[in-house]
């Protein structure tokens, strides 16, 4: 009995080691505050970001709530470096070229920490969002 609650303890261990060691990972360079809102309100989220050639890119997991609300209200806001808000438009790089691009631009910015989170979240079926300015009120 002693055993099997020794390798019980040390599996849970090592799991809880992994998890902070993920969050730290997930830490670990620019970390950037989206707000999108949804049906159960606003939503902010802690996200890593790139600068692409048509603007800042965020890139996400299919059915997060941040990435839902993006695809069905695409009015964001970001708070990048302390910064005040700044009120953008989130459009989906749907086609696979902009999503490898975004994959390939997150690769170069935070290297060993995007490879090893990819190997728990396949950033190839990830999406990925271009942040741009909102058209000037009334032309919506």
């Amino acid at each position: 009995m002693k055993r099997v609650v020794r390798w019980l303890a040390t599996v849970l261990g090592v799991l809880l080691l992994l998890g902070v060691a993920l969050l730290l990972l997930s830490e670990n360079g620019e970390v950037v505050v989206l707000r999108t809102v949804g049906p159960d309100g606003t939503k902010e989220s802690r996200l890593w970001i790139v600068d692409g050639e048509q603007g800042p890119i965020v890139r996400g997991s299919p059915g997060k709530t941040w990435v839902e609300n993006a695809r069905a209200n695409p009015a964001v806001a970001l708070r990048r470096g302390g910064d005040a808000w700044t009120a953008l438009r989130a459009v989906e790089l749907e086609d696979a070229a902009g999503r490898a691009q975004a994959n390939a631009l997150m690769r170069a910015r935070y290297g060993f920490a995007d490879a090893v989170i990819d190997l728990f979240d396949d950033f190839d079926a990830a999406v990925a969002f271009v942040l741009v300015a909102p058209p000037p009120a009334g032309l919506n």
